[in-house]
């Protein structure tokens, strides 16, 4: 009987996808990643909670995805959670979705990032009418939200971790992967 019982047990999982096995926060159970061969998934503990766990991934030449990195505590903002597309600014929330990520800036000199690195502070004059932004603005929608080194708790909208995580996702990511950051609470992280 043990042993009809252990063939049946088989046979349904075998029946069964691997995808339906993974949890939310894998990216096979992600439908916005696009051309993405590498994603960065930030789930938060609640709708309202500043506190998440951050996960680096890589498709590998065989179509499947892997981590990349160990899972990293993370924070984010102190309101916790807000779908992107009704976010507003100095809420102290953190925008759910899904995000291209196309370069990487900071204080510190490059520590090895495979992105486009630029250091904080660098300006440029531009020419009277030159128009540089990328998008128009929407007064009251914010700038940007960034993935940045820990400061002393939550964040006022971005996500943090730690600097020796930071380096480490910056030293993995490379824009010929295409890399995206798929952001939400964790119960709503398919959706994001």
């Amino acid at each position: 009987m043990r042993i009809l019982l252990l063939v049946a047990l088989i046979v349904v999982g075998l029946a069964t996808p691997a995808e339906a096995a993974d949890p939310a926060w894998f990216p096979t159970r992600l439908t916005h990643l696009g051309d993405a061969e590498q994603v960065i998934v930030v789930t938060g503990r609640s709708p309202k909670s500043s506190y998440a766990t951050l996960r680096v991934f890589e498709r590998g030449s065989d179509g499947r995805w892997r981590a990349a990195l160990p899972a990293m505590a993370a924070r984010n903002g102190y309101a916790g959670w807000q779908w992107a597309a009704k976010r507003v600014q100095d809420t102290g929330t953190t925008p759910a979705g899904t995000f291209r990520i196309t370069e990487a800036f900071g204080l510190a000199a490059d520590p090895g990032a495979h992105l486009l690195y630029r250091p904080a502070g660098v300006t440029w004059d531009a020419k009277r009418g030159e128009y540089v932004a990328k998008s128009p603005a929407v007064v009251g929608r914010g700038s940007a939200v960034f993935l940045h080194v820990n400061g002393k708790g939550s964040t006022a909208g971005c996500v943090s971790v730690s600097r020796a995580d930071m380096i480490s996702i910056l030293r993995r990511l490379n824009p010929a992967a295409h890399p995206r950051i798929v952001m939400a609470p964790l119960a709503d992280i398919t959706k994001a």
